[in-house]
């Protein structure tokens, strides 16, 4: 069932309604349990007896961590519990395929190659981040089974973030909130944006970029070049649409996710950028990897060993490919070499004037675009070939002509490409005047732009909207 369907849609009206009728009551997070295993039974009913496994292991282990006298056996036991299945599922095939030279047999007989579990990344996160939250004193073990398992199963966060924290979410089940007439409007309007990015933008985008990723070596640099940069703000609108839709859902029932992003390509540099996008799995990492393995309270080389270490780690937890390694592990030596400056240069040299931001701001999305690529492309052997024709000499008639290299080449029409070039900078300009502490009942202001803005991208919504529902967002492969 996904988000941007009229059977979701269908359903959470349905949820809203029974939660707000039993609100307060203790068939309250029952009711949300049955709806959320429910949801997850429809992509494949037997995912849900691995999401079940997974949370009664993370229950137990939660309740029983006095009884462990070994300190160390708890936290191996918190590993094997989280992520035992998400390695099998995720990275047997992966894995097998790497050993297969090596032991001069045909390995993949032993692998999972059926459909990925999704959601299976970020529950697993999740119950990992629990466990280790009772271990460090951060959180109460929950003994309230029922609780306990709609903390991993909340459908709207469910299949693609975000990853939610113990203390945050925990809290906040037993009873929803009153479905204030404010809080109504800010959960349906956070829903309808969410579907701008998704449907209007990041499909249309989907277009052009499937072509060009297809066929990494076929086009000219410049073609490739804005191929690129539309992937950049395809994934951006298809994961900050979804997270959009994810917030506002939960709104609706009573509950306040955490956001997920915050103008990540407005950032003057590459740490930036990190602190701005997919919030909940970088302070994952964060706070679950690198501040254990010592972060920067190590010497140089260990802190620059851990976070190239945490940045690979995430790269693969993106995919089991070296595309994905590569992706990570690139954006490690950006952090590194950010680190590095920092040490060397004074704080006073950070103090730079507007034309210094706006040069950093365009460094900083021309070297996440370069990453891009990598977990873009089928694998790393095709992301090396189209960042090679990216580079490559080109006329200013290739310019030119890349306007009719994309009618071309797709199905896309002059119409869409405006909806695109015009829906880009609108959206951009509604988030950037939008305060950080505003969005959870979006567009309350009454600010003119912000109007202006907003009608035009829903007005925008209108053309040639039907042709791209029902399209999967990427994250839900992870």
């Amino acid at each position: 069932m996904l988000f941007n369907s009229i059977d979701y849609f269908l359903f959470l009206a349905a949820a809203v309604f029974l939660v707000q009728v039993w609100r307060n009551s203790r068939f309250q997070v029952g009711y949300l349990l049955l709806a959320s295993y429910l949801f997850y039974s429809i992509y494949h009913p037997w995912f849900v007896l691995l999401l079940l496994g997974v949370s009664l292991a993370a229950y137990l282990l939660g309740i029983s961590l006095p009884r462990f006298r070994s300190r160390a056996l708890y936290v191996a036991a918190c590993v094997v519990c989280s992520f035992a299945a998400l390695c099998y599922f995720k990275y047997s095939a992966f894995v097998l395929d790497l050993l297969e030279p090596i032991l001069h047999a045909d390995t993949q007989a032993w692998a999972y190659n059926a459909m990925l579990p999704i959601g299976i990344s970020f529950f697993s996160f999740q119950a990992y981040g629990y466990l280790w939250d009772v271990y460090r004193g951060n959180a109460e073990p929950e003994r309230n089974i029922f609780r306990f398992l709609l903390f991993l199963s909340f459908f709207p966060q469910l299949v693609a973030g975000p990853i939610e924290r113990a203390e945050h979410l925990l809290p906040q089940l037993p009873s929803a909130k009153p479905l204030t007439p404010s809080r109504f409007s800010g959960g349906v309007k956070l829903i309808c944006w969410g579907l701008v990015k998704k449907v209007v933008i990041a499909d249309r985008l989907s277009v052009l970029v499937d072509v060009a990723f297809n066929n990494p070596g076929a086009f000219s640099a410049p073609f490739c070049m804005l191929a690129n940069v539309g992937f950049a703000f395809q994934i951006y609108y298809d994961f900050s649409g979804y997270t959009d839709i994810a917030l506002g859902s939960a709104q609706l029932l009573g509950v306040d996710l955490m956001d997920n992003f915050d103008r990540p390509y407005f950032s003057r540099n590459i740490a930036e950028f990190w602190r701005r996008w997919h919030l909940s799995l970088y302070s994952w990492f964060r706070d679950y990897v690198y501040i254990p393995l010592g972060g920067s309270k190590t010497g140089l080389k260990r802190n620059l060993g851990n976070i190239l270490f945490v940045f690979g780690i995430s790269g693969l937890w993106h995919g089991a490919g070296l595309n994905f390694i590569a992706w990570g592990l690139l954006h490690g030596l950006y952090i590194a070499a950010y680190v590095l400056y920092r040490r060397v240069t004074p704080v006073a040299a950070f103090r730079f004037g507007r034309a210094w931001t706006v040069l950093g701001w365009l460094a900083t999305f021309s070297l996440v675009c370069v990453t891009w690529v990598f977990f873009r492309a089928r694998n790393i052997e095709a992301a090396l070939v189209y960042i090679a024709n990216e580079f490559k000499v080109f006329t200013m008639a290739d310019v030119l002509a890349v306007c009719d290299v994309v009618i071309d080449s797709t199905w896309l029409a002059q119409p869409d490409l405006l909806v695109i070039l015009l829906g880009i900078p609108c959206i951009e300009l509604v988030e950037q005047i939008q305060s950080k502490a505003s969005r959870r009942f979006f567009f309350e202001t009454h600010h003119p732009l912000v109007r202006y803005a907003f009608g035009l991208v829903l007005f925008l919504s209108l053309v040639n909207l039907g042709y791209s529902i029902d399209m999967p967002f990427i994250y839900f492969d992870f």
